[in-house]
């Protein structure tokens, strides 16, 4: 991940790794801040900081550094982003790229973790036909259109 990636182009490379669809909010949070995008009405009285103004590396500075990204406040994804290790710039690509990962994130709408793993524990559960590959998200991160200066 380029340490330049603003906060909601990281939100869109967590929607592609788990198969989603971006179809509920989201917000990352770390040491009593919250970063979210704002609401295109202004009637927000969210104190959330604007996600697009902050890059991962302003958050996320030393290794083992974490915040937390909840996504769908109804069934209340939560998960912790690491950040494992700092690489030198290359000079090579300017994009995620994704190098590893196991097993496919969860139906979009499953119900939160309680309702997953009753959903999943039924006879002829589907999962959509989500598939995880590092190949196809990795692929499907360069397909993606990053909007102008999302990369820092």
């Amino acid at each position: 991940m380029p340490g330049g990636i603003r906060l909601d182009a990281l939100h869109t490379v967590i929607q592609i790794a788990m198969g989603w669809t971006d179809s509920h909010l989201h917000q990352f949070a770390k040491g009593g801040n919250r970063w979210s995008l704002p609401d295109p009405d202004g009637d927000s009285y969210s104190r959330d900081l604007d996600e697009r103004e902050f890059q991962l590396h302003e958050l996320l500075t030393s290794v083992g550094d974490s915040m937390l990204y909840v996504y769908d406040f109804g069934d209340d994804w939560r998960h912790k982003v690491v950040l494992e290790k700092i690489l030198p710039d290359s000079g090579g690509s300017r994009r995620p790229v994704w190098v590893g990962g196991k097993r496919t994130g969860p139906p979009e709408d499953s119900g939160g973790i309680y309702g997953f793993v009753e959903m999943a524990g039924n006879e002829g559960y589907d999962d959509d036909g989500y598939e995880f590959t590092v190949a196809g998200v990795d692929a499907a991160l360069e397909q993606e259109k990053w909007p102008e200066g999302s990369m820092g």
